[in-house]
């Protein structure tokens, strides 16, 4: 998520957190070196998942 730039460096040898949009985040992958950004979601709830079910079986 965004953070300033000296946080940003310690955590990841890089300014680019401090650049970051609303709802945007970093992940980096040791295995590839790859840092990308991209939106943090939750999983939907069940009961979500339920109402949307319900919503489309009535159309």
């Amino acid at each position: 998520m965004q953070s300033r730039a000296a946080d940003s460096s310690n955590l990841i040898d890089s300014a680019l957190a401090n650049k970051l949009g609303p709802n945007r985040a970093l992940v980096y992958s040791e295995e590839l070196g790859v840092l990308e950004k991209f939106r943090p979601y939750a999983v939907p709830s069940a009961e979500w998942l339920e109402h949307v079910r319900t919503q489309l079986a009535g159309r």
